[in-house]
């Protein structure tokens, strides 16, 4: 089941970011060593040399101790120790690998955040793509959530000018999708809807609580979706993908759903399967692909592409 909030039991902990930078960056140190480990005093040389973690200051063995407890606590991640030469290791790599996704993006976000942080000297070479003003109301929706608190807002969408206000809303999940924070909720019907952070304006918590279902579970909401687009109504089925050599090293390193699976593979394409729901969206992606990728099954989705490539091909043939 994936948890809706932060490790609540260490909320503390997480929300001092120069403590987690310093439990990202010992995680990050100590995994480069590898099996062969790496010594105490060779982590101090390091953490010195790391002025954006250490402030300059030495690593006393209490507070490193501290430390790989709090890891252990907070990622589920084992720092140990070979006793023969005091080289420490990440007990199981694959642990990373298992972590639940919240606490993979959070380590990597927080590693990511010290690398650059460590080389702000050349920050005018380093572009990053900006995210909408999530971060103004971001924490207070994270508070709603930890707090089981309702909470009132305005809401602009897209499809019309006026502003609709919402009261007495119980958010459920928040999910990160393109570039935009979304919170999953409702307001009495206990009908779910998704909203974007960033279309709100005066996000204030309200004093009443909720009560959360015990069997609540923000990963089977978005079941079989391709990002936040939910219809239940579009049943999950296998599509299959054929993508050119190079379309499909994209597909691997950056799968379009975690049910993707690569099912066949030559020199002149690569076949992948996923159990999903073809929604708009998930059409929209494919079509982006150009022709790259082509869907084989089944015969509904492939019309609908087929269909949405000759309204296009209508547009474009005609003269301004």
């Amino acid at each position: 089941m994936i948890h809706r909030v932060f490790f609540f039991v260490s909320l503390q902990k997480i929300f001092c970011m120069s403590i987690l930078n310093k439990y990202v960056w010992l995680i990050d140190t100590v995994s480069r060593a590898g099996s062969e480990g790496i010594t105490f005093e060779e982590i101090c040389r390091k953490y010195q040399y790391a002025d954006a973690i250490s402030g300059g200051s030495s690593y006393n063995i209490r507070t490193f101790h501290n430390h790989r407890k709090d890891i252990e606590e907070i990622f589920g991640i084992e720092i140990c120790c070979d006793t023969d030469g005091y080289r420490y290791y990440i007990a199981d790599e694959d642990e990373i690998k298992g972590m639940s996704r919240f606490r993979q993006w959070l380590l990597s976000s927080v590693s990511v955040n010290n690398v650059l942080v460590q080389n702000k000297k050349i920050c005018e070479r380093i572009l990053l793509e900006e995210i909408p003003s999530a971060e103004q109301s971001l924490p207070t929706w994270l508070t709603a959530i930890h707090e089981n608190r309702k909470a009132r807002f305005d809401y602009s969408p897209f499809w019309t000018n006026d502003v609709i206000h919402y009261a007495a809303f119980i958010p459920l999940c928040i999910k990160l999708f393109k570039r935009r924070w979304y919170v999953v909720g409702y307001c009495g019907n206990k009908k779910e809807r998704i909203y974007s952070i960033d279309r709100m304006t005066n996000v204030e918590l309200e004093e009443e609580s909720f009560v959360l279902p015990h069997d609540y579970d923000a990963g089977d909401f978005f079941s079989g979706a391709y990002g936040v687009y939910v219809d239940k109504s579009i049943p999950v089925e296998i599509v299959k993908l054929k993508a050119t050599p190079s379309r499909a090293n994209y597909l691997r390193s950056l799968p379009l759903h975690i049910s993707q699976k690569e099912v066949k593979r030559t020199d002149e394409y690569s076949l992948f399967c996923l159990s999903i729901r073809p929604t708009s969206d998930f059409i929209q992606e494919i079509l982006s692909y150009g022709d790259s990728v082509e869907v084989l099954s089944p015969v509904g989705l492939r019309d609908t592409v087929k269909e949405k490539i000759s309204q296009m091909c209508e547009m474009y043939a005609k003269e301004e």
